[in-house]
């Protein structure tokens, strides 16, 4: 008789223990999951030149800022709210003693800033590759930085590349997180 009880009792006993243990591991996996970033967005930026000759002591610095968006959702950057995609190209200053540190993004002259965000937007789809191109006469030999920065929701990514400007010659892509 008293196992027949038990027997009874353990069945709904079980049952619950399954469903809490469920509801305990859901809990713990989704905490992991949003403790980890993997709610936060992500672009990954890259810079790469090249230069051809435009004149006699000019050149054409052509850049390709290089974009990929890893997540499976897409990002649209919107203007109206404040988020930003450009290039900087900041002359890199001459005449600094051995071991200086020179800031890509605050040393030097701002020759220019490009805008690479679009009037109406612009959306970095999911798992998306995009390759912007823009240009900038510069004279033969000089020394820029060139930044492509973003900022979405406040936040912010950005990478920097020094290049000497010398036509013919192809710069390689340096990238960022």
């Amino acid at each position: 008789r008293m196992l027949v009880v038990l027997g009874r009792g353990a069945d709904p006993i079980s049952k619950w223990a399954t469903v809490i243990a469920v509801s305990v591991g859901g809990g713990w996996a989704y905490f992991q999951y949003c403790n980890t970033g993997a709610t936060n967005w992500t672009i990954d930026l890259a810079v790469s030149t090249e230069a051809i000759r435009y004149g006699d002591d000019l050149a054409l610095l052509v850049v390709h800022v290089e974009s990929r968006n890893p997540r499976r959702e897409e990002i649209v950057l919107d203007a109206a709210q404040r988020d930003v995609y450009e290039l900087r190209v900041r002359e890199v200053p001459g005449g600094r003693p051995a071991r200086a540190v020179i800031d890509p993004d605050a040393d030097g002259e701002l020759i220019r800033t490009v805008n690479l965000l679009p009037s109406d937007g612009y959306t970095f789809l999911p798992n998306g590759y995009f390759n912007d191109t823009t240009s900038v006469v510069l004279p033969t030999g000089s020394m820029v930085a060139l930044t492509a920065y973003l900022r979405y929701r406040g936040d912010d990514v950005s990478v920097s590349r020094i290049v000497r400007v010398e036509p013919g010659e192809a710069k390689s892509t340096g990238s960022s997180a």
